[in-house]
């Protein structure tokens, strides 16, 4: 929420954005540190190299039975498949990757995430989501 609003400070790029939280979510449940500024801001960098007139942002994050449910959607393209592992991005979620593992060992709960590109999972529709599951 912070780096939104900065983003929104900035006023360099049009964008709106929507962060809404479940009053049932406990919120005080830890994550790592860069798991969701880390999408967040490749929402941002997706977005720079396609045309969309206005970048949409929406976060969420939702109770469910078996924990935290944080979804990131933006309408801005999937890229991270276009790059092998070894490359600009797959190096960011490779990092990210082992940031979730150390967390998970010393953690009581359990951190993972999923990639979804919307114009396979909801046609018509272009942009990318994010969900991010927190099992306690």
């Amino acid at each position: 929420k912070d780096y939104l609003s900065l983003k929104a400070s900035e006023g360099q790029e049009k964008f709106s954005y929507d962060f809404s939280v479940d009053p049932e979510a406990d919120t005080h449940i830890p994550v790592p540190g860069a798991l969701i500024k880390s999408f967040v801001e490749n929402a941002f960098l997706n977005h720079i190299s396609q045309q969309a007139e206005v970048r949409k942002i929406d976060i969420s994050i939702h109770r469910t039975t078996l924990g935290i449910l944080i979804m990131i959607t933006d309408n801005a393209m999937l890229q991270y498949q276009q790059y092998n592992r070894g490359r600009i991005i797959g190096n960011r979620l490779e990092l990210l990757d082992e940031e979730i593992i150390e967390f998970n060992k010393k953690q009581e709960c359990s951190v993972n995430y999923q990639l979804l590109d919307l114009a396979y999972t909801e046609p018509g529709e272009t942009g990318s989501r994010v969900l991010i599951t927190i099992v306690i």
